[in-house]
């Protein structure tokens, strides 16, 4: 099992506080920005006003992961780690945020923005284009790799 998440060094008070805007991270990545324990999406995880909210919700995700890595590892014939599986995920990932980034487009659209947000959405829709070309190029790889193609 992986280590459990470390215990918050903040006062109640402070963890029961309003998170900070979303422009500033409450925290950032750990220095490999993938883990592979972190069983929520960030873009899930920000929408949480308060702290401690989100900190549980990521221990939640530490206990899902340890627990779903203990059971796979009895299981004959599961395969949770290989590198098609992982891409799979990956590539659902990729999608999310394509989505991600085009909602924000739409949001442009819809509501009267700042130049600043405006101009953060014009640049969403240029991530959702290039987050969707690579995902459009790992679909392809994945499924060369089906046809027995290499």
């Amino acid at each position: 099992m992986s280590e459990p998440a470390p215990a918050s060094s903040g006062t109640p008070e402070e963890e029961d506080s309003p998170a900070r805007p979303a422009e500033v991270p409450a925290e950032r990545p750990p220095a490999p920005r993938w883990a592979p324990a972190e069983t929520f999406r960030e873009t899930f995880l920000c929408r949480f006003d308060r702290r401690r909210d989100a900190a549980a919700l990521r221990r939640i995700g530490q206990l899902l992961y340890d627990a779903v890595t203990e059971v796979s590892a009895h299981c004959a014939g599961t395969d949770t780690w290989g590198p098609r599986v992982q891409l799979r995920g990956a590539l659902a990932d990729l999608r999310h945020l394509e989505g991600c980034c085009e909602s924000l487009v739409q949001y442009d659209k819809e509501m009267k923005l700042t130049p600043r947000e405006h101009r953060l959405c014009l640049f969403a829709g240029e991530l959702a284009k290039a987050v969707g070309d690579l995902a459009e190029s790992l679909e392809q790889r994945l499924a060369e790799r089906i046809s027995g193609q290499r």
